[in-house]
């Protein structure tokens, strides 16, 4: 099986957000004005509807990313099991 930072890599890539556990302020100063906007807001759509499944919004940024971290490993593993394609998100 592969490491979980890798299949992180996958699902974020997948999802088009940088990957959570990697230094996000950095990554997105390394963008363009217009890709670092896309990729915050499709971190914060991911970031919502993973929150409107649970019933406690209450979570601290670190709990928030931890998340999305497991998200991205989620599609991860189904983008290696062939369960996503291109055109499902």
């Amino acid at each position: 099986m592969l490491e979980i930072e890798q299949l992180e890599l996958f699902g974020a890539l997948e999802l088009g957000i940088i990957p959570p556990s990697h230094n996000i302020s950095k990554n997105l100063q390394s963008l363009g004005c217009e890709e670092s906007n896309i990729a915050r807001r499709k971190f914060r759509k991911v970031k919502r509807r993973l929150l409107a499944k649970l019933p406690n919004d209450k979570l601290c940024n670190s709990e928030v990313r931890a998340l999305v971290k497991r998200q991205c490993v989620l599609v991860g593993e189904q983008l290696l099991a062939g369960q996503i394609r291109n055109s499902e998100k």
